[in-house]
């Protein structure tokens, strides 16, 4: 595998502090409109050497702290039981989304893709049934109580 340029390590030191894509990208000493620093960190993320630096970096805090996907996952699940518990539906559903990454059930590029695709299939009463938070139907609102995702 080659090496990261000066700019690439920088990058991967600036996400592991804590900065976002686009800050870190900027900060490493790319140039361009904000719209550009963007659009290109997020590129640059996806490149399979950046996450295997990242994921180099993070070894080490992640090895002391004994954090892991698993225990990300089985924390989020956790988490999201109790935020649904609370009525806390806006955190619940935000967990769902954490849940769904940490398993590998989310990628949010090709679910973007599915959903535009997938919501031209949908009636405009199925629309506005679940625009209303009630499913596809009302039936389905009454007949099925929220189920907390599965752990792999």
């Amino acid at each position: 595998m080659s090496k990261l340029s000066e700019q690439q390590e920088k990058f991967c030191q600036f996400i592991v502090q804590g900065m976002s894509q686009t800050d870190a990208y900027e900060a490493a000493g790319y140039k361009g409109s904000r719209k550009q620093l963007g659009d290109n960190a997020s590129r640059l993320i996806e490149n399979d050497r950046i996450k295997k630096r990242i994921a180099e970096l993070c070894a080490p805090a992640a090895e002391k702290a004994q954090i892991d996907a698993e225990w990300l996952l089985r924390e989020s699940v956790d988490t999201y039981r109790a935020a649904r518990a609370d009525g806390a539906h806006g955190p619940a559903n935000a967990l769902l989304k954490t849940i769904g990454v940490y398993s590998g059930d989310w990628n949010e590029k090709s679910t973007r893709e599915n959903l535009h695709k997938y919501a031209e299939d949908f009636t405009e009463e199925e629309l506005a049934a679940i625009a209303a938070g009630s499913g596809t139907g009302a039936a389905d609102a009454e007949d099925s109580p929220a189920k907390p995702p599965s752990v792999h």
